[in-house]
């Protein structure tokens, strides 16, 4: 991998020092003009848009980063979506700096509360006594809607990462952006009736490879069943440097490594406790059968 970042970083004199990024002046409406959105029985709320945009470039330095794009508006239908959407929290993954995070509520009557990086509040995960920051919303109500847009710059993560585009809730005006430069060759590929991506062939510089969906439909939970796996998503790594000739860069190992993670992530200690003392009530630590310590969990 090292020696891969290496050739990567030679190749900034042969195809150009820092590029400008496709997505950098993007930004939301001014004037916002939101449709009232029909919630459906047991609905909470509907994401009216959800547009993500995944830029591999160099910066002034010749270093190679990732830059991501998030734009999400949200329609509140209920007092559960008020409680689930009055804070937008700011993403720490891999984040080396935020180069732009807003977000606004819109309210039924089309006043605007906007907020800035001057608004973002610091707090402490009691669980993992992790420090995390996050928007806190003023003005959230049924028939609203919560926006927020960032652009953030990371360190690349390009051996086979995934996009889930599917949830609880339906999404409309979906899209999707993969840009990189223009030796670097990356591999999609689309699950669950998500979209196949196209292959933009207007850019001399760039690669770029995008979908476009008018909506996704809402898919509900199921006990006991694997919900995430059928989710709508995509999946991308990068396949091949043509100025190398390098080819296979990421191996379908690196993808298993990353979907095992997005599937079966670390329970937390509090999430531990509970399960501890739920099979100490249960009698399931009892010296009894299997069958018999399942019997009792699933009556608990």
């Amino acid at each position: 991998m090292n020696k891969l970042i290496t050739i990567i970083f030679l190749l900034t004199f042969l195809i150009g020092s820092t590029q400008d990024l496709y997505y950098q002046d993007y930004t939301w409406d001014k004037e916002p003009d939101f449709k009232t959105v029909k919630i459906e029985e047991d609905e909470h709320e509907v994401i009216v848009k959800d547009k993500r945009a995944i830029e591999f470039a160099y910066d002034s330095d010749n270093g190679f980063f990732e830059y991501y794009l998030k734009h999400r508006i949200i329609y509140i239908g209920t007092e559960k979506a008020i409680e689930s959407n009055n804070r937008v929290y700011i993403p720490s993954d891999r984040i080396i700096e935020s180069i732009f995070h807003k977000a606004r509520v819109v309210s039924k009557e089309g006043k605007i509360t906007e907020l800035d990086e001057d608004d973002i509040k610091e707090a402490k995960d009691e669980e993992s006594d992790d420090s995390y920051r996050y928007f806190a919303l003023e003005g959230v109500e049924i028939g609203s809607f919560v926006e927020y847009l960032y652009l953030v710059k990371k360190s690349a993560s390009y051996k086979g990462k995934i996009e889930y585009y599917q949830g609880e809730e339906r999404r409309r005006d979906i899209s999707f952006d993969l840009i990189s430069p223009i030796n670097l060759i990356f591999k999609t590929k689309s699950f669950n009736d998500l979209a196949e991506v196209e292959t933009d062939t207007t850019l001399e510089d760039k690669n770029r490879f995008y979908f476009k969906m008018a909506e996704m439909p809402r898919l509900k939970y199921e006990e006991s069943a694997g919900n995430t796996s059928n989710f709508g998503a995509i999946l991308y790594k990068l396949e091949r440097n043509t100025a190398t000739g390098g080819k296979d860069i990421s191996s379908y190992g690196d993808i298993s490594s990353t979907l095992y993670a997005s599937l079966y992530s670390e329970l937390g200690k509090k999430t531990i406790k509970s399960l501890k003392k739920l099979i100490e009530t249960s009698g399931a630590n009892d010296v009894i059968p299997l069958p018999k310590k399942l019997e009792k969990l699933k009556i608990m």
